[in-house]
């Protein structure tokens, strides 16, 4: 969890040094994406499973299976989606987070079937895209009328 914390760690960070203080909606956004990327990076540590496993490493590709460990990136992406979907309906999200959620869906829809190395890359990508779709719901509230 090295990267998605350090990533949850800059969200916080940069929050506090501007506000002073923790809202809900940051602290909610930072857990969010703690969990989605600690499921991208299972997937990325599956890359190198055979070199883990001759070294002893105790990824969670080599402890869990490649398969289970897949399965676990994707539940993990999911808790991270449906986090976000909760922050919605309990009003700690904009409603327009949503969108954000069905993008992603779709992104980590698509890699289902592609290897480790190409899955992480359009997973990363994806990344960006929830966060940019997350950023301009708050940012414009485009369905703040809900």
């Amino acid at each position: 969890m090295g990267y998605p914390l350090g990533i949850t760690l800059a969200i916080l960070g940069g929050y506090y040094v501007q506000a002073t203080g923790f809202s809900a909606a940051v602290l909610g956004f930072a857990a969010v994406f703690l969990v989605l990327l600690s499921g991208i990076k299972v997937i990325d540590d599956a890359k190198d499973y055979d070199y883990d496993r001759s070294i002893d490493k105790r990824t969670v590709a080599v402890v869990l299976g490649r398969a289970r460990a897949r399965w676990s990136a994707y539940l993990l992406m999911g808790l991270a989606l449906l986090g976000t979907l909760v922050g919605a309906f309990l009003g700690v999200f904009p409603p327009s987070t949503g969108l954000a959620v069905v993008a992603f869906a779709g992104v980590a829809l698509a890699t289902r079937r592609l290897d480790s190395r190409r899955a992480t890359e359009v997973l990363m990508r994806g990344s960006y895209l929830f966060l940019g779709l997350l950023f301009l719901a708050v940012l414009i509230r485009p369905f703040s009328w809900v």
